[in-house]
């Protein structure tokens, strides 16, 4: 059975597309949601995109007036479709009320030699699922830890470089170990692949 494209957005790759709201009031509220990852595989038809601008316009409507939402998604259902980033921006009437949501997509597949990295993590949705809250968790010090574990520096070189002592760094090492649920080094490399190097 032959696919009615006319079903599926496409955001209009590389050209901003704008999404007025309609009863954005019978919409329930998602500030508490965790929207980077609610929608991030799923092929939008015209009721769920009207569904999920909703609910950005609800995300977005209480924070700053500068504020994006950014997500992710494939333009078509199958396998081998690219991948798009794509950004939203609430715009209020003179109210205060949402009015309309603006989004601007970008190929993932322009982006040259990064292409190949941003995909791999991109398919493995999985882990990045499962690991996006944890790695949001770090302090920027537990990451500068990460990326000189996964570099192979022995330990007293990694604790020299950051400044700190051979304990320290040991007690910053426990602590990511800790937050990422994770028991060996060949772990963190993976972890270090998907979200830092």
């Amino acid at each position: 059975m032959k696919q009615n494209k006319k079903l599926y957005y496409n955001n209009f790759f590389n050209e901003p597309k704008i999404y007025p709201l309609s009863n954005w009031e019978d919409y329930e509220d998602t500030s508490d949601n965790d929207l980077q990852t609610q929608y991030f595989l799923d092929a939008l038809s015209n009721e769920k995109m009207n569904e999920f601008i909703h609910k950005i316009a609800l995300f977005l409507k209480d924070q700053d007036t500068y504020t994006i939402y950014n997500y992710f998604y494939k333009n078509s259902i199958t396998k081998d479709a690219n991948w798009h980033l794509a950004s939203a921006k609430l715009h209020k009437d003179e109210n205060g009320n949402p009015k309309e949501v603006s989004i601007f997509s970008y190929d993932l597949g322009d982006i040259g030699e990064s292409k190949k990295k941003v995909y791999r993590i991109l398919n493995d949705q999985e882990f990045f699922k499962n690991n996006f809250k944890p790695a949001a968790s770090l302090t920027k010090r537990e990451k500068e830890v990460i990326l000189l574990l996964a570099s192979e520096t022995d330990i007293p070189t990694c604790a020299t470089q950051l400044g700190i002592s051979i304990n320290t760094f040991h007690v910053h090492r426990k602590n990511i170990y800790t937050k990422l649920g994770i028991k060996n080094r060949l772990e963190l490399l993976r972890f270090a692949e998907a979200f830092y190097l």
